[in-house]
């Protein structure tokens, strides 16, 4: 019996839903699928090529590298350690910060800054040192009542205050009140400050008898300042009551604010205030844990442990789920792709792109789900993934 020669080549990728009948493609454009492709690389023109083997980079135990995008340094972690690597090879780095226990972290770029976030808070460094990026609110200062050393009128004030570094402002401290006899003063002194680079402590005071906090002063550390006559002509605190921004084990910076996400819930810093968060009125939860977080300007692609879904808006209270996607993604797995790092349409416009159980999606700006290999793909899954988009592909490293 005489076989026909068949032709192999070019191969359009894998193939495991369909018929064997069906992975051949005739026409004037012939081509072939495959049921897998082990240690074997498809070219762009749908040749086989051996895949590279394996090279030791570094024989140090180095996580979650990421690279700045603008400068080209390199960060990771080694251990609970927030390094910048000097030399990959060598295992040679420099110690950013202590950022917590070994769980993960993520990074990102912001207003030519790296930040880091992981489970016990974030992390900025200006290339010259690192620092965390929110400060703890202050204990409630200390007040003195000083009898017949000032022009207060008698009642009750409040005082509270709140720290100041690089022109940043924390949250206010909780509110302590004196009871003031007529002509008398207040001596308020600030509590101790464990804050790395704080300046000044700012004081607050109300006017008699409660009202509207109003700025007074901002005292240096270590000092006492005494309020015989309040002014009553500064603004009010920026900041009352509200934490320090709360780290993750996702990162991401989304329309003048940055977005943490830890278990399934997601928490947003103030606008433009990246360093503090209202935990009343900041935070999005979810059904199930985030396995991942990509922020677009018309909204933000969650990844669920059986689903991804599209959370559109453009304020925290405003999110609401416009559309979801099923198939389990592979934890991770997410990664942007900017206009023109993808071929064909997808690289016409951003794109968040992940790995999931029917091949790769491509989600829109908009929340539109693009299956792109969902008619030849099935039962994809993993532990965890990481991807990365080059030369006009993306690439997914599973677990």
């Amino acid at each position: 019996m005489d076989l026909k020669p068949a032709r192999m080549t070019p191969i359009t990728g894998m193939d495991n839903r369909s018929d064997d009948a069906e992975l051949w493609v005739l026409g004037e454009q012939p081509s072939m699928r495959v049921r897998d492709a082990l240690n074997v690389d498809v070219t762009g023109d749908g040749r086989l090529r051996m895949r590279r083997g394996w090279r030791l980079v570094t024989g140090a135990a180095y996580r979650d590298l990421w690279q700045n995008p603008v400068h080209g340094d390199v960060f990771g972690r080694m251990g609970a350690e927030w390094v910048r690597i000097n030399d990959m090879a060598a295992g040679q780095h420099e110690v950013l910060a202590d950022i917590g226990e070994d769980r993960g972290c993520a990074h990102t770029l912001l207003n030519n800054k790296v930040m880091v976030a992981s489970l016990a808070g974030v992390w900025e460094f200006d290339g010259d040192a690192a620092q965390p990026l929110g400060m703890q609110r202050p204990a409630g200062p200390v007040l003195g009542v000083d009898l017949g050393a000032g022009s207060l009128p008698a009642g009750r004030y409040g005082f509270c205050v709140a720290w100041v570094r690089d022109g940043q402002e924390s949250g206010t401290s909780e509110v302590v009140f004196a009871d003031v006899p007529d002509q008398s003063a207040v001596t308020v002194t600030p509590p101790l400050c464990m804050e790395p680079g704080v300046s000044a402590a700012r004081i607050y005071m109300t006017a008699t008898n409660g009202g509207d906090f109003h700025l007074e002063v901002d005292a240096p550390l270590g000092t006492s300042q005494a309020f015989p006559l309040p002014t009553l002509a500064g603004r009010p605190p920026m900041f009352p009551s509200m934490e320090p921004m709360p780290g993750g084990v996702f990162l991401q910076a989304w329309r003048g604010r940055i977005v943490t996400a830890r278990a399934n819930v997601l928490r947003f810093s103030q606008p433009l205030a990246y360093h503090v968060h209202d935990p009343i009125r900041d935070h999005v939860t979810l059904p199930q844990r985030i396995t991942f977080v990509v922020a677009m300007d018309g909204g933000i692609w969650v990844g669920q442990r059986d689903r991804v879904v599209f959370l559109a808006g453009d304020q925290p209270a405003a999110l609401r789920v416009a559309s979801h996607h099923a198939g389990a993604p592979v934890p991770g797995s997410a990664v942007v792709a900017m206009p023109g790092e993808l071929s064909g349409e997808l690289g016409m416009s951003q794109a968040a792109v992940w790995l999931g159980e029917y091949g790769y999606v491509a989600g829109t700006p908009s929340g539109e789900a693009i299956n792109l290999q969902k008619s030849a793909l099935s039962g994809l899954s993993g532990a965890s993934g990481t991807s990365v988009v080059f030369e006009q592909r993306a690439y997914t490293a599973v677990n």
